[in-house]
């Protein structure tokens, strides 16, 4: 019923299209005219919730001043854009040759009436400005906080240039030593249990049959359910079964790990040539000898450098969640920050610092040189 609507109004719309460029007033009308449906919804969306925008926040003469800024500099880029399309069938309908170099001519240059300033897309800037206003409205951002703040910042950052070195031995041979325990042992555990799980998620090894597609779609809803909860979260549910200490950061870097690295995995498998694949199956191979001499020879190099990532991401997480009581480099910091000893807190910050500056280019460098050879 709706496409019977749109068609009736786009054959309307075409034969009054030439005579009656009045009817492009209205945002997305030329793109209902060329069949571009879809932009053309965008468009009539966005020039609503613009109206809407200035209506609510402002009032009722802003919102009028918007909508026909609008509606002007749409009509304004879809003239030029039927101006175009009108000298691209002329072109296309003309047999003379001087015709068609004239034509040519007019094509590559603009008219005297298109302006660069006019000829922007508003239709989707205003929005664009306008949603960002909103999101400013509604996170409450307060410049006069952040004024407000610089005499604290000021204090803290003099605090981090001087920071109490006696307190090293300890940040480096304790803490950080246990922050990258709790972020490799993680890792290692996600990536067993990740590997195998990523081969039940790949759409191009489980769409055989009945059977492994019914494998496959609650594997996924799984991994998507486990990726949905963030590392915090899921710090304080383990901290809250099995108490404080490393342990639960383990448990929370295995889980948020398994729903990275499956994903990651599993695309990484889903990109594999499939041609090699099939031909594994015309010669008659097994799902098994696809795996083993196809998918992870293939993919291998990707996994490796994916893992090398998720390394990453998880010494920041193990970092964080030391401020639940997962201890940690971060346990240190947050007891030294709340308690305003920012020149203790530095020594911590700055061994943080470098650590994932370490663990960055060891990780770039394995990437390079080993994995690309």
């Amino acid at each position: 019923m709706v496409s019977l609507v749109i068609n009736i109004m786009r054959k309307y719309i075409r034969m009054k299209s030439k005579k009656a460029y009045y009817l492009y007033i209205t945002p997305g009308i030329h793109d209902l005219i060329c069949g571009k449906y879809l932009l053309f919804v965008i468009k009539i969306s966005l020039f609503l919730f613009s109206i809407i925008f200035a209506y609510q926040y402002w009032n009722t003469k802003a919102s009028i001043l918007v909508s026909i800024f609008l509606v002007l500099s749409s009509f304004y880029n879809d003239l030029y854009s039927s101006y175009k399309q009108n000298k691209m069938l002329s072109l296309e309908n003309s047999r003379r040759k001087d015709d068609q170099l004239k034509i040519a001519r007019e094509l590559t240059r603009n008219p005297i009436w298109r302006l660069p300033i006019l000829s922007f897309p508003y239709i989707f800037l205003v929005p664009a400005l306008f949603f960002v206003i909103l999101l400013i409205k509604e996170t409450e951002v307060s410049y006069s906080g952040i004024i407000d703040g610089l005499p604290v910042a000021k204090e803290l950052f003099i605090d981090l240039l001087n920071p109490n070195w006696k307190l090293l031995p300890k940040a480096i041979t304790l803490y950080a030593k246990q922050t990258v325990e709790i972020a490799l042992l993680g890792t290692i555990i996600a990536f067993c249990i990740s590997l195998p799980m990523s081969l039940c998620c790949s759409w191009n090894l489980m769409n055989k049959n009945y059977i492994t597609k019914s494998i496959y779609y609650p594997a996924r809803a799984i991994v998507v359910t486990i990726r949905a909860i963030p590392t915090f979260l899921l710090g304080l549910i383990f901290v809250a079964l099995v108490g404080l200490g490393p342990f639960p950061g383990v448990l929370a870097i295995i889980v948020f790990s398994c729903g990275i690295m499956i994903k990651l995995f599993s695309e990484a498998i889903e990109n594999l040539d499939a041609g090699l694949m099939e031909s594994v199956y015309a010669s008659g191979g097994t799902g098994l000898h696809n795996i083993k001499f196809v998918v992870l020879p293939q993919s291998i190099s990707a996994i490796i450098a994916q893992t090398l990532y998720c390394t990453e991401i998880n010494v920041h997480s193990a970092t964080v969640l030391g401020l639940i009581g997962a201890e940690g480099i971060g346990l240190p910091i947050h007891e030294y920050l709340t308690s305003l000893s920012y020149h203790n807190a530095s020594t911590f910050i700055i061994v943080t610092i470098a650590m994932t500056i370490i663990i960055d280019y060891s990780s770039s460098f394995i990437r390079n040189n080993i994995l690309l050879k």
